[in-house]
């Protein structure tokens, strides 16, 4: 009777563990299906990736054709272009918009079941959940689950890689070998930070090594191969010179695969050399693709030389497109829009950017200790047993170690330190501090557990209730509608958002910020603009923040911001419209936050109206000598000076609002 009660109790449990993975997956799908329109009132996508993103995708003429574009792969294009087709969208470019969105939305939920089906499979059902659970309301993940941009399918990818290759340690087949190389081929073809997936599969390959299918690991290292070139190539044709194939690599690990079946039956000295040839072909395959894209500009001296015509050429242009990407994270290119990053220290900026608004403090902190508890553990055991007793947990342990520990390093120490550049480490983060929060002793564990689920709901939670809120373009539209007819002149930042309908259109005025050298020429410019306009509008604090941020480099044009905005310029500041994460009534500030993170979401628009005729002899003089008083001045200083007691605009509150905010 006993053992009958104990049955019916462990179903039980085991089917209400079933209801909260239903539960917590229809709270993540809610959380990022409500969020789709986050920009809704505005006439395009505030979001420039967004649109160029949408822009090449529309124009796309077939799955082969040259996108002319190389920043993000290929891949990513036509899958927004089928999404759109197979949803029978309008051929029209906001449908590659929405269609773009769709593609982050399910790809988003796609790489949180495939890490709950990951951790079930090598720890168990609890930590699964609990990983689910700590995952579905990220931020970071909920953010780049409403942008059409790369970052959420590139994730999908990573987490299809991870998932491929565990199973292939699980049960060794040739399927998962080819899953493993066609999931991190097509990976690279969504963007190319994805070789660190390397690392992963040689684990793969190395923990069947040590297992009784260890004849097996030629195989599925060609097999891998061959699948990764053929998904890249398919995925990002145009990598290639062309569009070719890359037919020496490609023969090469085909042929590779057809010795690796054959080797084995091989008598003697025959076997050995079946075998050596094998991986001397996969040696050969490799040189091609390095010589292809790495040798050609003479990285590798005598070397790079030896392999750089051994395969079809690479595409210039697509090489250029990625070298001002590789620049530009390395702060090699002096660009605009990432000059914001001058000054912020390595590690501790991406952490602190990572525990605010990223992911949340629960979060961090766990991922933390579960990777120094894997680590420690790992070591521990293998000086014990080195080769011996290697279980699906321990597998699943070292595979996420291998793709998190060296990206976190390279990601923390990159000069540009753009918040979404975390997001492919997001659900493996969570299943690792799952891991971690599970193997705290008994009196703490339920504690910890508590507070880390407590604090990344409200984290989650903050974010998302920042959305009952209209977009700030478009509540600041709607009042410069009914302030400002088309008559006055208005200026806007170059390189920043206009809002549309406002001034008269057939006036163009823009403050060049950005330009470098900060000459006096170029301030007599801005000011010349200032001296025209009626109104200026700078529709988020992009712009000022990184000429206030570099003042070596803007020492006029920073001080004209800040004599602009104090009121010293002839202008004064009429209005602001902005929202944030908040709840219980407590507003998050979030104009601290990453760039990428609060310049589409939550952009604060500050609106100035002309109340006295500018003198553009006398204030571009005064950007000559230092303010007293107001140097240094940094941005979210200058923000507290200025916009304390200003009024902000609020749009009309809808119901859920009025009942609950």
């Amino acid at each position: 009777m006993s053992e009958t009660t104990e049955s019916l109790n462990r179903r039980r449990f085991s089917v209400s563990r079933e209801y909260l993975f239903w539960l917590v997956l229809v709270v993540a799908v809610v959380a990022r299906l409500v969020t789709q329109n986050w920009d809704a009132g505005v006439n395009a996508t505030p979001h420039p990736d967004e649109r160029q993103v949408a822009t090449v995708s529309h124009d796309l003429d077939g799955w082969f054709a040259d996108p002319g574009f190389f920043a993000y792969g290929s891949l990513h294009f036509n899958a927004i272009r089928a999404i759109r087709a197979g949803l029978m969208m309008p051929d029209h470019w906001g449908a590659f918009v929405r269609a773009g969105r769709v593609v982050s939305l399910f790809a988003s939920l796609g790489a949180l079941v495939l890490g709950w089906w990951m951790a079930r499979r090598g720890w168990g059902r609890r930590t699964a959940l609990l990983g689910l659970a700590l995952a579905a309301l990220v931020p970071l993940d909920i953010q780049l689950s409403h942008y059409g941009t790369v970052e959420a399918h590139h994730a999908l990818w990573v987490m299809a890689a991870l998932a491929a290759a565990f199973q292939l340690t699980r049960r060794p087949h040739p399927v998962w070998a080819i899953a493993s190389g066609a999931a991190m081929g097509a990976s690279l073809a969504v963007k190319i930070s994805s070789l660190g997936l390397l690392a992963p599969l040689a684990v793969a390959l190395a923990v069947v090594a040590l297992s009784r299918h260890q004849r097996h690991v030629p195989l599925f290292a060609s097999l891998a191969t061959f699948a990764g070139l053929v998904a890249f190539w398919v995925g990002q044709p145009w990598a290639w010179t062309d569009g070719r194939p890359p037919l020496v690599a490609l023969s090469c690990s085909l042929v590779a695969v057809a010795l690796s079946l054959v080797w084995q039956r091989l008598p003697g000295p025959a076997r050995i050399a079946g075998l050596f040839a094998t991986w001397m072909l996969l040696c050969v395959a490799a040189l091609a693709v390095l010589g292809t894209f790495v040798a050609g500009d003479g990285a590798l001296g005598g070397l790079g030389r030896a392999v750089s015509g051994l395969d079809t050429a690479a595409n210039t242009a697509f090489l250029a497109g990625i070298g001002e990407q590789v620049r530009m994270v390395m702060g090699d290119a002096d660009l605009p829009y990432v000059r914001i990053y001058a000054g912020t220290p390595k590690v501790l900026y991406p952490a602190a950017q990572l525990v605010l608004w990223g992911v949340g403090p629960a979060l961090f902190v766990a991922t933390l200790w579960g990777a120094w508890l894997g680590l420690t553990t790992l070591v521990h055991r293998r000086l014990r047993r080195p080769f011996r007793d290697v279980n699906s947990g321990e597998v699943l342990l070292v595979l996420l170690l291998a793709w998190l520990v060296p990206m976190t390093l390279r990601l923390a120490t990159l000069q540009v330190k753009y918040l979404r550049y975390w997001e492919p480490l997001v659900v493996p983060a969570a299943l690792l501090a799952a891991w971690g929060l599970l193997r705290l002793r008994t009196p703490w564990r339920r504690r910890a557990i508590a507070a880390s689920l407590m604090i990344a709901s409200v984290w989650g939670v903050a974010y998302l209730w920042a959305f009952v809120d209209d977009h700030p373009h478009a509540v600041a539209e709607q009042w410069l509608e009914t302030v400002v007819d088309r008559a006055p002149a208005v200026a806007w930042e170059h390189w920043d958002e206009h809002i549309g309908g406002i001034g008269d259109p057939a006036v163009n005025l823009e403050l060049a910020s950005y330009e470098l050298p900060d000459t006096e020429a170029k301030v007599e410019d801005l000011v010349s603009t200032l001296a025209e306009a009626d109104w200026v509008v700078l529709t988020s604090h992009r712009v000022r923040r990184t000429v206030l941020a570099n003042p070596d480099r803007y020492p006029r044009a920073g001080r004209l911001y800040t004599l602009l905005l104090t009121g010293q310029a002839g202008f004064e500041i009429a209005t602001t419209a902005a929202r944030a994460p908040r709840l219980a009534g407590l507003w998050a500030p979030v104009q601290l936050a990453d760039e990428s993170f609060v310049n589409y979401d939550f952009p604060r628009v500050v609106v100035l109206r002309r109340v006295a005729e500018v003198d553009v002899a006398d204030l571009v003089a005064r950007t000559a000598r230092p303010l007293p008083g107001l140097e240094p001045m940094t941005p979210d200083r200058l923000d507290r000076i200025t916009l304390a007691g200003v009024p902000v605009l609020e749009g009309r509150p809808d119901g859920v609002r009025q009942v609950m905010d």
